[in-house]
């Protein structure tokens, strides 16, 4: 079955029918996460997420409106670009998250300090063996 599934993931991605980013949002499951010292500490270096001294994901980071309400977006993704989780906070103090992952499509809350926003949503993450 999972012969038949790989190639028919081929098929469509050979029509571009399905990217390949959507098609390992299919698969979350497989992913292996990196392997670090998860007490290291977290920094950001453009799109990239660091752990001590491994790339272990990126985040993209949008701002929008949505309901006359300012949007705050955070989206994961593991180093080989598929998705991980969707944070949304809303207001213009925005501290509470509200993250949505793709691999059990849970809705976890958090509550974050000021200006410590995307530390707290990845180690949230990290603590949760998400990421």
């Amino acid at each position: 079955m999972k012969t038949k599934f790989n190639l028919l993931l081929v098929a469509l991605l050979a029509v571009g029918s399905v990217s390949a980013q959507q098609a390992n949002e299919n698969q979350p499951d497989k992913i292996t996460l990196v392997k670090r010292n998860k007490t290291a500490g977290i920094t950001f270096i453009k799109d990239k997420i660091y752990q001590g001294d491994k790339i272990i994901g990126g985040m993209q980071v949008d701002q929008g409106t949505e309901k006359g309400q300012i949007v705050r977006t955070f989206t994961v993704f593991f180093t080989d670009g598929s998705k991980i989780a969707e944070a949304k906070s809303f207001g213009a103090k925005p501290h509470e998250w509200n993250i949505t992952t793709v691999k059990d499509k849970h809705t976890h809350v958090i509550t974050s300090p000021a200006n410590n926003d995307a530390v707290d949503v990845i180690k949230y993450l990290i603590g949760a063996n998400y990421l």
